[in-house]
């Protein structure tokens, strides 16, 4: 194993740039979520990571943990139909390309990855959080093996 860490917090896709009429180029984030999940990222991965500037190919593992919506439960806590209907978190709010977007930009500004190209295997998937685990993300990242 290269590196692990876990982020605790609602994980926040990494939205699509957007530009104005005069050229700047921008991301939205007007609840100010985006900016509160890369923080958390990057604080975990400051506490967590002590490797830097790895240069070889590597394997990634993300898994993301989102809250449920709160229609999927009954006042009792127990799940209504369509927390039952809905066993995985697949609202387009979240896809999980994004999800994973976000943590690799951070990986690369904190300097973990030289570049998100190093990145040859990328696992990831998203599950709704628990009591037991909370929103949040898991990433290990591993040496890659012989192609």
């Amino acid at each position: 194993m290269l590196f692990g860490f876990r982020a605790n917090g609602t994980p926040h896709p990494q939205p699509r740039p957007q530009v104005t009429k005069t050229g700047h180029v921008y991301y939205p984030d007007p609840s100010g979520k985006l900016m509160a999940w890369k923080s958390a990222v990057s604080g975990a991965i400051a506490t967590q990571v002590g490797v830097r500037n790895i240069m070889a190919p590597c394997a990634l593992s993300m898994s993301f943990r989102l809250d449920r919506p709160k229609d999927h439960f009954r006042r009792n806590g127990t799940l209504t139909p369509k927390g039952e209907r809905n066993p995985y978190p697949t609202n387009a709010r979240a896809d999980v390309d994004n999800l994973a977007k976000l943590i690799l930009d951070v990986l690369v500004k904190r300097g973990i990855l030289t570049d998100d190209g190093l990145v040859v295997t990328l696992n990831m998937r998203k599950r709704w959080a628990t009591s037991e685990f909370p929103a949040g993300c898991d990433v290990v990242a591993f040496a890659a093996g012989p192609a």
